[in-house]
């Protein structure tokens, strides 16, 4: 009989291990350790942009981030839909997107972040839970307004010239942070404004920041084929701006088809994209929308980030994960500043039965409990447990602030 107890202790010993190993957030060297790799590229946020001729990329289920909100009816109902923006790129030289120039500066003012000038009277806490990853870009939601970071565990906060917001430390950690963000005002001072008019509207722009947001690489201006493309789009000098951007959306959506893997029959990629394939990922839609509106004398630049996630109803968070990654536009208003614009039709959403689902979310739910107040726990968490287990099917409101970090 004691021998046994004992066997039988080692074998429910060994399950729970294996679970418990499973289920809890673990460091990038773990997270496949018999070294199974797809073939083709994992899609992912990598804050860099390269046209392929060929793509194979395959939609990666890696978890890249966790947001929870204060306000969870809110988060339930626009967190699938919501933009969480990493940098953003403005020059362009046929293939990459890069930076015209990165100038370092240390991080003290959250003004100096924002890309919009008009808010709503909205503001909106945030925390974030980033998982380990190999770019320092802090991701955020909306227009940046403050956040709470743990200087020892992300170093100091900079600013590039760009104003995206990286961490100064370099090691691939697990981490959180709490921001506070507002939601912009998405009307254009542009409304009334005619396209002939345009060029008049820009006076908050030096003229080297101007050539950076109209610039346009040698291959387009020198080459007919974008130029055709534009004038299939049409843009009449009569329009306001916000009827060219619909002009653009109809125009994608009606004769492009949004795809991950594809191969394009010139080696020329953008040009294959407009003018034969007219198949792509997100990163071409933005950047052929990018070069469209500052062919028109509109500022633009692309922005890399992600888009929506899922919400996970055991948890009350919003899951998202690296198939989220995306790529979209800003246009500059004089009035509004930076607006967002995303030209890439919506693809076709995969389905999953009730029970999927349903497994899905308390795998979900067990892991990020587990990084919560196990891997990140410390003395606020560990009071905040009993509370929150507590509310867990009932709906509460997470009870957290920008006061406090739960972050170890």
């Amino acid at each position: 009989n004691y021998f046994s107890g004992v066997m039988s202790s080692l074998v429910w010993g060994a399950l729970a291990g294996g679970i418990i190993f499973l289920a809890l957030p673990r460091l990038p060297q773990f997270s496949n350790p018999f070294g199974i790799r797809e073939k083709g590229v994992s899609s992912g946020y990598t804050g860099s942009v390269n046209l392929r001729v060929e793509s194979n990329i395959n939609a990666s289920s890696e978890l890249a981030l966790v947001v929870e909100a204060k306000d969870v009816n809110w988060l339930a109902r626009h967190g699938e839909g919501m933009y969480l923006r990493g940098n953003s790129l403005d020059y362009f030289d046929g293939t990459n997107w890069t930076q015209s120039s990165i100038e370092y500066s240390l991080f003290r003012n959250p003004e100096v972040i924002r890309t919009a000038r008009h808010l709503s009277p909205v503001q909106r806490a945030f925390k974030i839970y980033r998982e380990p990853h190999r770019t320092r870009h802090v991701i955020y939601p909306g227009v940046f307004l403050g956040i709470e970071a743990p200087t020892q565990i992300i170093g100091e906060l900079y600013y590039d010239s760009n104003r995206n917001l990286l961490r100064g430390s370099t090691d691939r950690v697990r981490y959180s942070y709490d921001v506070l963000a507002g939601e912009p005002i998405r009307t254009f001072q542009y409304e009334k404004t005619k396209l002939a008019d345009v060029l008049k509207e820009k006076s908050n722009f030096s003229q080297d920041d101007l050539r950076k947001y109209l610039q346009a690489p040698f291959d387009l201006s020198a080459n007919n084929f974008f130029g055709k493309w534009v004038h299939e789009v049409g843009a009449k000098p009569s329009e306001t701006i916000p009827q060219v951007i619909q002009r653009l959306r109809v125009h994608f959506f009606d004769h492009f088809t949004p795809m991950l893997s594809y191969s394009l029959s010139s080696s020329r990629a953008l040009e294959a994209f407009l003018t034969q394939d007219r198949k792509g990922h997100c990163e071409y839609f933005a950047t052929a929308a990018a070069m469209y509106f500052r062919a028109l004398g509109i500022p633009a630049r692309i922005v890399l980030g992600y888009r929506g996630g899922t919400f996970n109803k055991v948890s009350k968070v919003l899951e998202v994960r690296e198939q989220n990654a995306h790529a979209w536009v800003e246009l500059y208003s004089p009035d509004a500043g930076w607006v967002d614009f995303d030209p890439t039709p919506m693809g076709p959403v995969e389905e999953v039965t009730q029970l999927e689902a349903l497994a899905t979310f308390y795998i979900g739910a067990m892991k990020f409990w587990a990084n919560r107040y196990l891997v990140n726990s410390n003395a606020v968490t560990q009071k905040n447990l009993g509370r929150s287990f507590s509310s867990i099917g009932n709906g509460a409101d997470i009870k957290t602030s920008l006061s406090g970090s739960w972050c170890s």
